[in-house]
C-alpha cells in the first residue's frame, strides 16, 4: 500500500498500526526464542551439577572405603581400576592367610 495524498488518515493509521504490530510480533518472537535458549542453558547447567554431585558422592564413598581399609589390621592385596576416571576398588585379602605386620 503506497501512501499518497489521496489516502485518508484512517488508512494511514491502519498502515502504521499494521507495521507496528509486525515489529511487535518480531520482537516478541525474538524474546520467546531467547527465553527458550535460556531454559535450555539452565537445564544443561542443572544436569552438569547433578553429574558433578554424583561423581563427588562416588569419590567420597571410595575415600571412606579406602580409609576403612587403611584403618583395618589387614592390608589390601590388589587394586582394581574401574574406569578412566581414576576410581579404584580395594579388596581385602583372605584374613586367614595374610595379616598386617
Amino acid at each position: 500500500m503506497k501512501l499518497d495524498m489521496k489516502t485518508t488518515q484512517d488508512q494511514r493509521d491502519l498502515y502504521r498500526n499494521t507495521l507496528e504490530t509486525f515489529r511487535d510480533n518480531d520482537r516478541i518472537t525474538i524474546e520467546i526464542k531467547e527465553l527458550e535458549h535460556q531454559k535450555e542453558i539452565e537445564q544443561v547447567k542443572a544436569e552438569y551439577e547433578r553429574k558433578l554431585a554424583e561423581r563427588d558422592q562416588i569419590l567420597l564413598d571410595q575415600n571412606k572405603e579406602i580409609n576403612q581399609l587403611k584403618a583395618s589390621k589387614y592390608k589390601p592385596i590388589r587394586v582394581e581400576y574401574t574406569g578412566g576416571e581414576g576410581l579404584k576398588k580395594w579388596t581385602l585379602p583372605n584374613r586367614k592367610t595374610q595379616k598386617a605386620n
